[in-house]
């Protein structure tokens, strides 16, 4: 994923991981970067004033208020899309001229011919290989993706949506994902966070047939 170019490289990190981690803190953000608050502080003024972060209070406990930061839509809009907006208008017109069946239909192809593609990257790889690798052809697709390993299971994250807008207005694609990871796994595959629905992310616990949950 390239950095937007109107965006410094270490202001971009700071939108990388909130757009990862949700809502964060200074403190929380300094403990990542491993750098002093002030720092954090210009950083996230200079977002704030782009339009890029805003910041919301919240009180935990007795102590003093926090400023929760997260990135706006604008600095959303900064992460890679698949055209997704021309999309949608295609998608429109062909859904008026010839129904639901026809964008389904386009789906269904569509990630058929991803598995043709991706396939012979998994081929002779052991599983947690196959996760790997899937995870990484997300990520050199947009999705800011990554994995780990949970018990007997796997979980595959992905931060960004690079068809955002199309998921918003149809199912298909979200649905048409998982059942790729199915076939591209061969195993169970359930999704666990979800963009649509409001999550800051979309995840999939994976695991082979025959693994206790």
């Amino acid at each position: 994923m390239r950095q937007a170019a109107s965006v410094n490289p270490t202001r971009w990190e700071i939108l990388t991981t909130l757009k990862k981690n949700g809502r964060m803190t200074v403190d929380g953000l300094s403990e990542h970067f491993g750098t002093s608050g002030v720092t954090v502080r210009y950083h996230l003024a200079a977002l704030r004033a782009a339009g890029l972060v805003d910041a919301r209070t919240e009180r935990r406990g007795m102590g003093r208020p926090v400023d929760l930061y997260q990135i706006t839509e604008a600095a959303d809009e900064m992460f890679p899309r698949s055209y997704d907006a021309l999309a949608v208008d295609i998608l429109a017109q062909l859904e008026e001229s010839e129904g639901d069946a026809r964008i389904q239909a386009i789906f269904a192809r569509g990630a058929e011919k991803l598995r043709e593609v991706y396939a012979p990257r998994l081929a002779g790889k052991s599983f947690p290989e196959k996760v790997a690798e899937i995870a990484r052809i997300l990520d050199e697709n947009g999705y800011l993706a990554a994995w780990k390993r949970d018990g007997d299971a796997f979980i595959i994250t992905e931060y960004n949506c690079a068809v955002a807008n199309v998921a918003k207005r149809y199912a298909h694609p979200c649905h048409y994902e998982m059942k790729l990871l199915q076939e591209l796994t061969g195993a169970e595959v359930e999704r666990v966070q979800h963009k649509v629905a409001g999550h800051h992310c979309c995840a999939y616990i994976i695991r082979e047939h025959g693994e206790q949950a």
